[in-house]
């Protein structure tokens, strides 16, 4: 009867939720003990193009903007070792290519990840429910997770991404992938804000927003930049906001700002979720943007995923540790080779120099894991969230 009630429950969303966040819980505290021969999380910027201009953004569109063709990307696939867990599809706008399902295709063939995750700013709605109604057809044992850009409601949002129009179709586009979920077990969609100097006032009305009137996962990043952290000099990236004035909070500030943060993610676990997915969904953000604020606050370097679990693969073909550091060198030198490239000497060398913070909610998962006091942390908004009654 026991085995039978666990078979039902598998079944159910709940259930396929639950199964789906335990695996990835062992996978991060797995990939946070030892060093993968080749990255087991993989992040892949296939186009430098893109049709928004972000004020947030530290990728900057060049006049010849780079692609990796597919016969590369086919090359890149077959020379990596390890299984990969995740690949991230990012850009520029990954959906500006109109081959990306080829490329999708790929890797689906040489090194097949459990999770692929589409960063986009929705504004194409048409190409991406096509390329990821047709992965979803092709793979349905790859869990595929949708990523739209909103960070804020339509004239902030609009203003900050420099693109008139972004935020209706980044909406409508959201709700054609929630709609996908109703046929679909293995989509969801997240939608990711940038928290800096520009729309802070904004924050309460667009988790309102998106919890109440799209009932979709609101999750929250930082802003980043390479000068923002204390990232040794020969290695730092140019990686700054393209927007001077668009910055992260002060320390304060985010000190302040913390609880609120908190209850945003407690008000949308609550509609997302069932109440025990919600309660560890809560736990683990909770935990992890205390988390955060504290690296700020310590400014000590952290053990973090870079260049070990996690790698960067660029348009150019350069390879990099991680977006805030200078590539360690660009795979047209090794035939396309990743392998060779991510195994040299250089590779070593980065790795070793690689003491320094950040708040790249990614890669510090590898230091989040390793302390005690993450779990702790962890249980007790768990708790939190299943006693409270409001």
């Amino acid at each position: 009867m026991d085995e039978l009630w666990v078979a039902r429950f598998i079944q159910t969303p709940g259930g396929r939720c639950f199964v789906h966040y335990l695996k990835n819980f062992a996978k991060k505290i797995a990939g946070s003990l030892w060093t993968a021969r080749t990255p087991t999380e993989l992040i892949l910027f296939v186009t430098e193009r893109c049709n928004a201009k972000c004020r947030h953004c530290f990728i900057r569109e060049p006049a010849n903007p780079a692609q990796l063709s597919l016969e590369k990307v086919e090359k890149i696939a077959a020379t990596l070792i390890e299984p990969i867990n995740t690949l991230v599809i990012t850009g520029g706008e990954p959906f500006m290519r109109p081959d990306l399902l080829d490329l999708v295709d790929l890797f689906a063939r040489n090194k097949p990840p459990q999770t692929t995750i589409f960063c986009t700013n929705g504004s194409m709605t048409k190409r991406i429910c096509d390329t990821i109604g047709s992965v979803l057809s092709k793979y349905p044992g790859m869990d595929v997770k949708v990523q739209i850009s909103l960070d804020g409601l339509e004239e902030v949002h609009d203003e900050i991404r420099g693109l008139p129009g972004i935020f209706h179709n980044a909406v409508e586009t959201i709700q054609a992938i929630k709609e996908m979920q109703r046929q679909q077990r293995n989509v969801d969609v997240i939608v990711m804000t940038v928290i800096s100097t520009q729309n802070l006032g904004e924050l309460a009305a667009l988790n309102r927003f998106v919890t109440r009137e799209l009932h979709a996962v609101h999750d929250f990043e930082l802003i980043r930049g390479s000068s923002f952290f204390n990232i040794p000099a020969e290695l730092r990236a140019y990686a700054d906001p393209a927007d001077d004035s668009c910055q992260c909070p002060t320390l304060a500030t985010l000190r302040e700002f913390l609880p609120t943060l908190r209850e945003y993610y407690r008000a949308n676990a609550r509609v997302c979720y069932s109440r025990l997915m919600g309660a560890y969904a809560y736990g683990y953000k909770a935990a992890k943007i205390g988390y955060t604020v504290k690296v700020l606050e310590r400014r000590k370097p952290v053990r973090c995923g870079a260049g070990r679990e996690w790698g960067v693969i660029y348009a150019s073909a350069d390879i990099s540790l991680c977006e805030m550091i200078k590539p360690i060198g660009n795979l047209a030198d090794t035939s396309f080779n990743f392998s060779q490239l991510w195994s040299g000497d250089k590779a070593r060398r980065a790795r070793k120099a690689l003491k320094c913070y950040c708040t790249h909610s990614c890669f510090i998962d590898g230091d989040f894991f390793k302390r005690p006091g993450s779990y702790v942390a962890m249980g007790f908004r768990f708790c939190e969230f299943l006693l409270r009654k409001d």
